[in-house]
């Protein structure tokens, strides 16, 4: 019997996976190896819609019995169709280890942009569930191919299974609606003494490549510290003085006015963030500040695929890759600090005081700032776009 643990504990096991957060296509098109007589050739080819791999590239055989896939998945890559049957082709192909490794590997080596969902895109994706229930019908985890694991799991009892890795899979159903069930001891053997991941017929769930998502890669990934041309940005080291200079003078500051922030960048006032949107020198360097336009094409982007909790990163200590890590900003005459897991950035265009700020503790959503009093003296970070 299959020993399916909880999404809880699966999170403490993948724990120290690499770290790259990527979202879904369900659809696209790759190019895959085909065998033609005695040769082969690259084929470009849709997937289908639910965003799983589909086709039987080179080196991978197509299995019609339960007795030769018993007898070959051990020994070759193998596909299958649903109850071997081709008459369920709708449903999409499932696939043994030995393809799915040779799949990924033919993806990477490829100039395709897809890639064969990852450890940590699938710790994604399970964070995404946690926090929004709407990412089943997102990301069409909702289409039931139905799987093999020694007996069919059946696809209309609403069951779909996937590899995550080569000890690890992960299936959904029906009565589970967006609580994925991990397993992640496919490694052990059968009653018939043969490796149990050696036999199973999964799915395989593809994604595109981190560059082409929601056009991360054009963001600034480190800290600011900008002082605008010829720092005319006032650096302020203590509140009265930030009460003192904020309404008139564009100002900055570390959080809470202490340098053991200097890590994290500085804080700004609204004087010094209009300065920094309309500053030459920083565009010459080939950077512009980020406005609400760009926020909210990232954040719709990611949400549309189900991905945008991976933009926190607040649980660890090593902010890697595209991540609104805790920081701090200044309203109301207080401090939030990286310890309230709390973000807040500018986000004004066009005249128009606005900020977002976003809560560790509720990643599905952010929450907009306008209309400050100048007696809050409100200060907050902000982000860079790369335009060169």
């Amino acid at each position: 019997m299959k020993n399916k643990i909880s999404f809880l504990l699966f999170m403490f096991v993948i724990h120290a996976f690499a770290n790259h957060a990527n979202g879904l296509y369900p659809e696209s098109k790759i190019s895959v190896f085909k065998e033609q007589g005695n040769s082969s050739s690259s084929v470009t080819i849709a997937l289908n819609s639910n965003g799983n791999y589909n086709e039987i590239p080179y080196g991978v055989e197509l299995i019609t019995s339960e007795e030769d896939w018993l007898l070959f998945s051990p020994q070759k890559a193998c596909c299958c169709y649903y109850m071997f049957d081709e008459k369920y082709k709708n449903l999409g192909l499932l696939y043994n280890l030995k393809a799915f490794e040779k799949i990924k590997n033919t993806l990477i080596n490829q100039s395709s942009d897809e890639r064969v969902c990852s450890d940590e895109q699938w710790k994604n994706i399970f964070n995404d569930l946690k926090y929004n229930r709407k990412t089943v019908n997102q990301l069409n985890l909702n289409v039931y191919t139905g799987y093999y694991d020694e007996v069919w799991y059946k696809s209309e009892e609403m069951f779909s299974g996937y590899w995550v890795n080569d000890h690890t899979l992960v299936s959904f159903s029906g009565d589970n609606l967006g609580d994925p069930m991990v397993d992640d001891f496919i490694d052990t053997e059968t009653s018939n003494g043969v490796l149990r991941n050696s036999i199973l017929a999964l799915s395989i769930r593809l994604t595109e490549s981190k560059t082409n998502q929601c056009n991360e890669s054009k963001w600034f990934n480190d800290i600011v510290n900008e002082r605008g041309s010829r720092n005319v940005i006032k650096f302020i080291t203590k509140s009265s003085d930030w009460e003192k200079y904020y309404k008139e003078t564009p100002c900055c500051c570390y959080i809470n006015f202490d340098p053991m922030y200097e890590d994290l960048g500085l804080v700004y006032n609204l004087k010094a963030y209009e300065l920094l949107k309309a500053d030459g020198e920083l565009k010459q360097r080939g950077f512009r500040v980020a406005t609400e336009k760009d926020w909210m094409a990232l954040i719709n982007c990611n949400k549309t695929k189900g991905t945008f909790s991976s933009l926190f990163n607040c649980d660890e200590t090593n902010y890697a890759g595209f991540n609104l890590h805790p920081n701090g900003y200044y309203e109301s005459n207080s401090w939030k600090f990286p310890t309230d897991l709390t973000i807040g950035y500018w986000v004004g265009e066009d005249g128009e005081i606005k900020a977002y700020t976003f809560s560790c503790h509720n990643k599905a959503d952010i929450q907009l700032k306008e209309n400050f009093s100048y007696n809050s003296y409100p200060g907050f970070m902000i982000r860079l776009i790369i335009i060169n």
